[in-house]
Order: C-alpha cells, then sequence, then structure tokens
C-alpha cells in the first residue's frame, strides 16, 4: 500500500505538470480537437488528465489565451522603441479565485494567479511573471504574453533561454538588439501588469487627492465582490455552455462617464456563441454590500441603477436594455451601460440562457 501511495502521488504530479506547462496545446480549436492529446499511463490503465478549462487559474489563462487570439480590445502590444519592433501581445483576464481542488501534495500552481505565461508562438509556457495581486483575496487574474513571430524578435528570446528552456534571461545574450528585445519586453510586461491592477494610476493615499468621479472610477475598477453561494450559477466569472459550445467572460469595469444627473457605468463583456442556437445573455446590475453584488437596484436616495444598452466599444446602440442575443456562430465584444443616478459601488452579473 505505501508504494502505490507514493505511485499514486508521482502520477498527479506528472498530472499536474502537464496542465501547468502544456494547458495550451490542450484548449480545443475550432475544429473541435486539441493540438495535443495527454495520457498519463499507470500500470497499464490511462489516467484522465482535466481539461485546463476546469481546473482554476487555468481557466482565466485559457480566458486570456482566447482573448489574445481574438484580438481586439483588451489585447496589448508590446513594444521596443529603439529600435522600432513589435516584440509580441499580452492580455489579461481577471475573475473570482475558483476553489482549488490540490492534485499533488506540494502542488506547483499557485494557490492565488497573479501571473503571465509568457511564450514564444509555438506556445509552450517558458516560466511564468509573478506580478501584483489585486486589492482583496476572492478575485485572481492570469495573463498570457506571445512573442511575437519575427524571427528577429523570436530569435532573440529562444537564444536567450537557458538549457532547461525555463526562463528568459536577457544577460544570456551580447549586447544588441536581441538583448534589448528581451530585456525590454519583459520591463514592458511587468509594466502592463502593474497597470491593469491600478488602471488610474491612483493607488492608497493618492486617492484622496482625486475629484469624486476619478475615485469612484479607481474604486470601481478594483472592486472585488465575494461570489455569495447563491449567486454561483451566475456569471461572475468566465462561463462555459455545458450541454453546447459557448463561452462568455465576467463583466470587466472599463470606465465612468458623467451626467448631468448621474454616471454611468461601463462594463465590457466578451462572449463567443460556437453552436447552431442563439444564446440570451441578460446583465442584472446591482448596488455593492459587503463586498458582494447584491439583487438591490433601489439606491438610499432614491433612484434606480439600470442598464440602459449594449453597445460597442464606439458607442453604437447594440440592443436597449438587458437582454443581448448573440446568433450562431458568432462572437461579440460589447459594452454595457449601466446608469447609476448617484456615485455608488456597483456591479453587474450576468445570466446566460441556452
Amino acid at each position: 500500500m505505501p508504494e502505490f501511495g507514493s505511485q499514486a502521488e508521482r502520477i498527479r504530479e506528472i498530472t499536474e505538470a502537464l496542465l501547468w506547462f502544456f494547458w495550451p496545446k490542450m484548449i480545443e480549436r475550432e475544429d473541435g480537437r486539441a493540438p495535443i492529446s495527454f495520457t498519463v499511463r499507470c500500470d497499464g490503465e490511462d489516467r484522465i488528465v482535466p481539461r485546463p478549462e476546469s481546473i482554476p487559474p487555468l481557466d482565466l489563462f485559457v480566458e486570456a489565451w482566447r482573448q489574445l487570439k481574438a484580438g481586439g480590445h483588451g489585447v496589448q502590444e508590446i513594444r521596443c522603441g529603439s529600435p522600432k519592433k513589435l516584440l509580441g501581445k499580452m492580455s489579461i483576464a481577471r475573475g473570482f479565485r475558483g476553489d482549488r481542488r490540490p492534485l499533488s501534495a506540494e502542488p506547483v500552481i499557485p494557490a492565488t494567479s497573479r501571473h503571465v505565461a509568457l511564450m514564444r508562438p509555438v506556445e509552450l509556457v517558458v516560466r511564468y511573471l509573478e506580478g501584483p495581486p489585486l486589492p482583496h483575496g476572492s478575485h485572481e487574474w492570469a495573463g498570457v504574453f506571445i512573442c511575437d513571430t519575427d524571427k528577429e524578435v523570436e530569435r532573440a528570446f529562444a537564444q536567450s533561454e537557458p538549457p532547461a528552456h525555463d526562463d528568459w534571461s536577457p544577460d544570456n545574450l551580447p549586447k544588441g538588439h536581441a538583448q534589448t528585445f528581451v530585456r525590454t519586453g519583459l520591463r514592458r510586461i511587468k509594466d502592463a501588469m502593474t497597470g491593469f491592477i491600478y488602471p488610474s494610476g491612483a493607488t492608497g493615499a493618492g486617492m484622496a487627492d482625486q475629484p469624486p468621479l476619478a475615485r469612484a472610477a479607481t474604486m470601481l475598477g478594483t472592486l472585488v465582490p465575494k461570489e455569495s453561494p447563491e449567486r454561483s450559477n451566475r456569471a461572475s466569472r468566465a462561463q462555459t455552455g455545458r450541454r453546447r459550445r459557448w463561452s462568455v467572460s465576467e463583466p470587466a469595469f472599463v470606465k465612468l462617464e458623467a451626467l448631468e444627473t448621474g454616471v454611468d457605468a461601463l462594463f465590457e463583456v466578451n462572449a463567443q456563441n460556437r453552436s447552431s442556437e442563439p444564446l440570451v445573455i441578460s446583465a442584472a446590475p446591482g448596488a455593492v454590500v459587503d463586498d458582494d453584488i447584491s439583487g438591490e437596484t433601489e439606491l438610499p436616495r432614491g433612484g434606480k441603477i439600470e442598464v440602459v444598452c449594449w453597445e460597442t466599444a464606439e458607442g453604437v446602440i447594440l440592443s436597449t436594455g438587458r437582454i443581448q442575443v448573440l446568433d450562431p456562430d458568432e462572437s461579440l465584444v460589447a459594452r454595457v451601460r449601466v446608469r447609476i443616478p448617484e456615485l455608488a459601488a456597483v456591479g453587474l452579473l450576468l445570466e446566460v440562457t441556452d
């Protein structure tokens, strides 16, 4: 029995290592197949390797990877200024901290994710670059950076790797463009991580010097309401269809817009419907009470929190009210406009009907 336990532990360690470093190769593509199928075999019996989408925080890394592949808003270009060169692209996904199911006694997957997975275009994780945590422990974030396919750029990152291929070290390169690309790339990635956590550039005591609207925007931008049990079936974190192929991201706060009678809060939603039936997405706003998005829409001083419309980043209205329908085989990057009669902490939940 002790030998079996030791062997079982090794199997779990192997499975976790496969997930942590090879999850990009486990993601199903448009044809429904992943580039590589992984199997762990023990005593002639195949052991199941879970899908990365089912293992926090790998589900957030997969979401960031999909955002990067889809392009558009939320994808950040990492560039070198001298010489001018596109070094790669980066995307970050944020969500509630998912419950962990430890696969091994000494897990390599962190208890809370605040990392960017660094890759070359072959899409194998070289290493994870750790960044700043979110202000509250109920949320976590995960990012993906893939260096550009330009031969000079990709060669620079490849040659900066040690024999174990587990790092990017500019000191491994002679002085020149290649070293500059790698050093600048790592610095720009770190800057992007900090900018994601503190989008307004104001932290700590500096917030007190901001005007009320800016303080409210900073507060909403870092707001991390806790997920209460009765809301666990709602889209506070990215959702994926069980019966058919669709996914809807967690609403991400974008900005506040001042009005004469209050403010509008804009939240961005990324959705994909890779099926043959329409997908109905309903946005439900609510005041934040004790760090949780409540179902309360009536404010103490009067007035009601309500969804005005779904619109594009350019302001083109897609639908009025709470409901947005996504047609079969369509994708959507839209903003939900929430009207707030007075400055208040407001969150947004999504309900999906397939």
